[in-house]
Order: C-alpha cells, then sequence, then structure tokens
C-alpha cells in the first residue's frame, strides 16, 4: 500500500508540476474535464486513491493554479492520511492538513505560522514537498 502511495504522490507531483502522463485508468467525470481532457485517467485514478475529490459544485477546475492548502491536501490524503486531525471551528479548512504535514516531517514546524494556505504554491515549493513527502515511509525518491 505505501508503494501504491508513493506511486500516487510521484503522479501528483508529476501532474501539478506541469508533465504530461498517460495512465489507463477508469473514467471519474467532473463537469469541466473532457472526456477526452489529457489527464483525464490520470483525475480519475486520483479520485479513485482519494488523493483528490474535486470541488462542492463538481467541478474540477483542471486550469486552475493550485495553493498550498489544495496542494497539501492531495500530498497528505496519498501519503499520512491517519495524521490528518479533524478540523476545528474556525480553522481553515486545509489547517488539518498542513498539521499532518508537520507531524509526519514533510513540512517543519516554522510552516505552521508561516505557510498561507490560501496563496498560490509555486512549482518549486511543490518540488519541495514531493521530495519531502517521500521520504516520509523511508523509501525516499530514488535516482
Amino acid at each position: 500500500m505505501k508503494k501504491t502511495r508513493n506511486v500516487l504522490l510521484v503522479w501528483v507531483c508529476v501532474f501539478t508540476l506541469g508533465l504530461s502522463t498517460a495512465y489507463a485508468g477508469t473514467s471519474i467525470s467532473f463537469k469541466d474535464v473532457a472526456k477526452d481532457h489529457w489527464a483525464q485517467n490520470f483525475i480519475s485514478t486520483l479520485v479513485e486513491n482519494e488523493g483528490i475529490k474535486g470541488y462542492d459544485d463538481g467541478s474540477f477546475k483542471p486550469n486552475k493554479g493550485l495553493t498550498w492548502g489544495e496542494f497539501l491536501s492531495m500530498t497528505t490524503r496519498l501519503v499520512c492520511i491517519d495524521a490528518i486531525p479533524q478540523k476545528e471551528a474556525g480553522q481553515h479548512w486545509a489547517y488539518p492538513n498542513l498539521e499532518a504535514a508537520v507531524k509526519t516531517d514533510i513540512l517543519s514546524e516554522e510552516y505552521l505560522h508561516t505557510v498561507e494556505l490560501d496563496r498560490a504554491i509555486t512549482r518549486e515549493e511543490m518540488a519541495y514537498v514531493c521530495v519531502s513527502a517521500a521520504n516520509v515511509n523511508g523509501e525516499g525518491l530514488k535516482t
């Protein structure tokens, strides 16, 4: 299971860093993702493995950039779902994912006080999170 989650994490990293990938999975549809969209199968695979959920209105917003909160949500659901605490009243929706990332050493504790969860995450920041997340179970990224 951990190996599968690491593979999915790599897919999240590749997908969000803007590189194309092909995968034959089953189709899960969002109202704004065409059946022939280049990432349709990839999106479906991540939904099936609980890495992504889409938005409450049934959309995926494939052309929208990601925020820190969205990226941490995907990453922690794939790598350390058991470490995600319950959301407390008044908390940002993604704060439990940030707490899980810190608890599992994906991010250092300083991020609890400095990261803006609604700010766009850069590709450099995504790469940092991906490499850190790959090390959570001790396998790391092999070159």
